[in-house]
This record gives structure tokens, C-alpha cells and sequence, in this order.
């Protein structure tokens, strides 16, 4: 599966070393393998792989964590049925790395990359990648990648690629695909893309497909539940020392499985987080800028529990979106190991946006605490405040909300890479519904003003019938809110 077991097999057995030089297979211990061969010259190896799969899976266990460190997906499985083998292997200035992944058929394999990254967090958010691709009608080549939030980006420059990787082979045989490198340890410039590798990572393996052309990498599976999900260590390993050898192995075996959860609870974390958000803003306190702009006017001559209905709508509907909101705020940061990642667009512009209202709506209970009294001189300043605090916060939080349907930064979110265009239409109608509330309850508003100069029987009649209408379009918008708030939500964990 991998050139080191060939060099390892024919290091070991000289007697194969001529057989296998015939078949093409010590070849993969130097030079990229033509996947184009014959069909007779392809099966001959397929042939020996099944006959010396113990000899090399023997080899293989025995370097494991002596001149080679090693990890496997699943961890401890057997070396036939792993999905995908990794070693390293630091050599002077070099590192030298060896990936494999099991797809299961040949034609699965077509027009693939295997993309292995480098990271400071068990996130893609800054990773260093290096991408070996496997397109259908071509050669396989070696690139390199870094991300920018959810983003890859390429390195194009040839020179650039040429100084600091190189590919040692490459191959595709009956399913499975085999990659081996060689990356500079102190890469010769751009560190801040091409990282160190003489201080630990997390290492992060993905697999996915290329376009029609070949060329550009399509976007890995984001279902934590799908069997080819990018593979996440559950350590940081320093691959330029060979002292991470015996540690990394022993730790990956015997509590990688523990540790492995790590990333999908921060996913967890996430959408647990854009949930309540959805929630406490569109639902709790969109219907509650309605009720205290639009509902005074109904039933103002009535008190429930010593207030009005106005009032205690609005101060409910509040005090419970903080509550969802501020149990939000602190589960992203949590998700986030307490970073800041308010750096790119739209991720960055997501981070912005939601710090903004969270921020507005912690303040508003502390400027309603020192509001004045409803008929003192100097309430309009209070009114301004806090109704001014309160429509920005939210429609910083409706712009943040409103990214999570915008590609690619959906796609940590896992909702338009598998619904299409449902979240985003859903948000359509969110804000399409809200917008038409307002419009009907300020035309209301005003028709409710004119009358009220008038004193005909008519206009008292048509007056009774205005009163009523507020309280059932806010009804009716929230009742709206709250089903596209719920197929957001179910559309965000599901």
C-alpha cells in the first residue's frame, strides 16, 4: 500500500529484489508509478501485494515506532484493512512522509487527492497542506495548500513547490492509493503558509475528488459519520524528531480512540451554538422588537401581573434570548479553544458580525436598568438608546445568521453541501416574512393614527378592527419564525 513496505521487503529479501524490480514494484520506492500500464503489467503486482501482504505487514509493525513513526485509521487495525496508513520518517533537512487510503475499488479511486495537513488545532482554520493528486487522464503530481478559515488556498508558484516538496512516487493499484513525499523541514520562504515542521501539529488527512478538469480539489465529505471524514490525530506529533517515534506511537494506540472524539465534539459545540442563535435572535427577539414597537396600542387600558401586555411580551421574549444567546457565545469560544477567528470572509465576517450583537445585547439590560420614568423630559434619550442598540445588534446577528447558508463556510456546518439551496431559501423567507410584518404593522400604525383624529362611527368601527390587527400579524410571524427556525435547526445538526 505503501512504497516503505516495498523498501522494506526488498531490503529484507534480496532474492525477491529482481522480481520485483521486473513488476514495477520497487519502482514505487523511487520513482512515480504509470498507472497507465498495461493491464497485464498492473495485475502482476496485485498479485504479489496478495502474496507478500504478511511478509509486509511484519515489516511494516516492525519499524512502527523504531525508524518510522506510524498512524492508523481505524487505530490498531490490521494493516489489510486499514483505511488509511501514515508514516514519517525525518531525514536531515527533509521529512519524509508515506500516506495510503484504502478506497475499496478501482474505480473509486479515479480522479482523487489525498491532502495531508498540518495544524495547530484539530481544525482546518490555518492549516499547511501538502496534496498529492491522482487525476483519471494524467500523471499524479504533488502541490501545496494552506486554508484561510474554511478556504483552500494553493500555492502556485512551481519554484516555490519544487524547493520545498518532492514527490517521491505515487501510485494507484485495484482501490488503493499510495503517495510518498519528501517536505522540507524550514521551508525556504512563505512560513507563515508553508509551516515549520520542527514543532508539533496536529495532523489532519482528507480525501475528496478533483473537477472534470483534473486540476482543482473539490471539497472533502464534512459528515462526521462518513466513512472516508478527514482522519484528525489525537496528539500533536513533532515529525521532524525522531524521539516522537515510540511516544506517538504508544499514545495513538492507547488513547486515540478517547481523544479522537475531540473534533466532533467542537462540531457539536458548533452547531449547538448556531442553534440557539437561530433561535434567540430570529425567533425571541425579532417578535420581541415587534411587540414593543407595534403592540402598545392593544389592550393598553389592561394589566398582566401589574404590567402591560406590551411590556411583559417584550421583557420575556428578552430575557430568554440573552439566556440562549449568552450560553451560545460562550460554546463558540469553547469550540474554538478560546481563539479568535474573526480573520477571513465569510468566517471572519460571521465572527465580526456575531461579537458585535452579542456585545449590544449584553448591554441592553444594563441600559434598561437606568432607564428614567416613561413620563419624565428625558426619556426620549433612553428610548433612542435602546431601541437604536437593539436594531443594530440585531441586524448584525441577522447578516452573521444569514453567512451560515453562504458557501464554502456552510460547509463547516455541514447545510448547503447536502440541502442545496434550502437553508438559504429558508433565510429568503425569514427575512422576507419579518420585512412584510413591519410594512403591514407601521401601515397599520399609521392608518391607526388618522382615524383616531376622526370621530365618525365608521372610523370607530374600522379603529376597533385596526386595534386588533397587530397582535395577529405578530402571531402569525412568529409562528412562521419559529417552523423556519426549526428546519434551520434540524437542517444544522441533522
Amino acid at each position: 500500500m505503501g512504497a516503505s513496505w516495498f523498501t522494506c521487503v526488498t531490503r529484507r529479501r534480496d532474492s525477491l529484489r529482481h522480481l520485483l524490480s521486473e513488476s514495477g514494484y520497487l519502482g514505487l520506492c523511487h520513482e512515480t508509478m504509470d498507472i497507465g500500464r498495461s493491464p497485464l503489467a498492473h495485475s502482476l503486482p496485485v498479485i504479489l501485494l496478495l502474496v507478500l501482504a504478511p511478509l509486509v505487514s511484519g515489516c511494516l509493525k516492525h519499524d512502527c515506532g523504531r525508524t518510522k513513526g506510524c498512524m492508523f485509521n481505524p487505530t490498531n487495525c490490521e494493516l489489510s484493512k486499514c483505511q488509511m496508513i501514515f508514516t514519517y520518517e525525518p531525514k536531515s533537512e527533509f521529512v519524509d512522509f508515506d500516506v495510503s487510503y484504502l478506497f475499496g475499488s478501482a474505480e473509486m479511486a479515479k480522479n482523487r487527492y489525498i491532502a495531508v495537513g498540518f495544524s495547530e488545532t484539530q481544525d482546518m482554520d490555518g492549516t499547511s497542506t501538502v496534496q498529492c493528486i491522482f487525476p483519471s487522464d494524467d500523471q499524479p503530481s504533488v502541490g501545496l495548500g494552506y486554508t484561510v478559515g474554511h478556504k483552500f488556498m494553493t500555492i502556485e508558484d512551481p519554484a516555490v513547490i519544487n524547493r520545498n516538496v518532492v514527490l517521491l512516487n505515487a501510485s494507484s493499484i485495484d482501490g488503493t492509493v499510495g503517495c510518498s513525499f519528501s517536505r522540507r523541514i524550514v521551508p525556504t520562504e512563505h512560513e507563515d503558509k508553508i509551516r515549520p515542521l520542527n514543532r508539533p501539529y496536529y495532523l489532519l488527512v482528507a480525501v475528496g475528488k478533483l473537477d472534470s478538469s483534473g486540476e482543482s480539489l473539490r471539497i472533502h465529505p464534512t459528515d462526521p459519520t462518513a466513512s472516508d471524514y478527514p482522519y484528525i490525530s489525537s496528539a500533536k506529533t513533532n515529525f521532524s524528531s525522531e524521539h516522537s517515534f515510540h511516544d506517538h506511537h504508544d499514545y495513538d494506540h492507547q488513547h486515540g480512540n478517547a481523544l479522537a472524539a475531540q473534533p466532533n465534539v467542537k462540531r457539536i459545540l458548533k452547531k449547538t451554538h448556531g442553534s440557539l442563535m437561530i433561535l434567540g435572535w430570529w425567533f425571541f427577539v425579532a417578535s420581541a422588537i415587534l411587540c414593543a414597537r407595534f403592540l402598545k396600542p392593544y389592550k393598553s387600558e389592561r394589566n398582566f401581573f401589574g404590567i402591560k401586555l406590551w411590556f411583559l411580551l417584550h421583557r420575556t421574549l428578552n430575557v430568554v434570548a440573552i439566556a440562549l444567546i449568552a450560553v451560545a457565545f460562550v460554546l463558540i469560544f469553547v469550540a474554538a479553544d478560546g481563539r479568535w477567528t474573526g480573520s477571513d470572509f465569510p468566517g471572519g465576517t460571521h465572527a465580526i458580525l456575531g461579537m458585535t450583537a452579542s456585545i449590544g445585547v449584553f448591554i441592553q439590560p444594563i441600559v434598561s436598568y437606568f432607564r428614567c420614568a416613561p413620563h419624565d423630559s428625558k426619556r426620549f434619550v433612553f428610548n433612542w438608546v435602546h431601541g437604536n442598540i437593539g436594531y443594530l445588534s440585531w441586524c448584525c446577528a441577522a447578516a452573521a445568521i444569514f453567512l451560515i447558508t453562504y458557501p464554502p463556510f456552510s460547509y463547516n456546518y455541514k447545510v448547503t453541501d447536502q440541502f442545496g439551496a434550502a437553508p438559504l431559501a429558508l433565510m429568503v423567507v425569514l427575512c422576507a416574512s419579518f420585512g412584510l410584518s413591519i410594512l403591514v404593522l407601521e401601515g397599520t400604525r399609521i392608518a391607526t393614527t388618522i382615524l383616531r383624529k376622526r370621530k365618525s362611527s365608521y372610523q370607530t368601527s374600522s379603529l376597533l378592527k385596526l386595534d386588533k390587527l397587530p397582535i395577529r400579524v405578530i402571531y402569525a410571524f412568529m409562528g412562521i419564525s419559529a417552523v423556519v427556525c426549526i428546519l434551520l435547526i434540524v437542517f444544522l445538526v441533522s
